[in-house]
């Protein structure tokens, strides 16, 4: 496939992983604390738009999430359940996202980003991918596309 139609597959899961993400736990204040964009290291300015680009190791386009699409305001919870779930997608193209993964990814971070002890919370997110794919392994069955009837 080229490299324009991957892109264009990779921000069509990128637009549904988003929309689901912000459904998540919204009444949960660990989930909504908003931080300003333009106070992360991980943006860059390019005009009037904050943008993540992360390089794919074997040089193809690199990936373009626009922070600003739907607020100025951004939960980095959120944006690491983005980051998760989208990795998760292209490490299996056979499922890729189905709605409600992040239902079940949810509360794995939040039991491991909330740990008081910061040694083990500050990697939450690689804790929380991996226990995440070993749960899926279990599961994925329920989350399979073709067998939705």
């Amino acid at each position: 496939t080229s490299k324009w139609n991957t892109f264009f597959k990779d921000s069509e899961i990128l637009s549904e992983i988003d929309k689901d993400v912000r459904r998540t736990f919204p009444h949960l204040h660990f989930f909504n604390n908003l931080i300003d964009p333009s106070s992360s290291s991980s943006t860059s300015s390019s005009g009037d738009k904050k943008t993540v680009r992360r390089s794919s190791s074997n040089k193809k386009l690199p990936v373009v999430v626009d922070l600003n699409k739907k607020s100025e305001k951004q939960s980095p919870h959120y944006h690491a359940l983005k980051r998760m779930l989208f990795i998760y997608a292209k490490l299996n193209p056979g499922i890729r996202y189905v709605q409600g993964m992040n239902e079940l990814l949810g509360p794995i971070y939040y039991t491991f980003a909330t740990d008081a002890n910061t040694e083990f919370s500050e990697h939450a997110e690689a804790d929380s991918f991996f226990c995440f794919t070993n749960v899926m392994s279990e599961v994925r069955d329920n989350f399979c596309k073709t067998l939705d009837g």
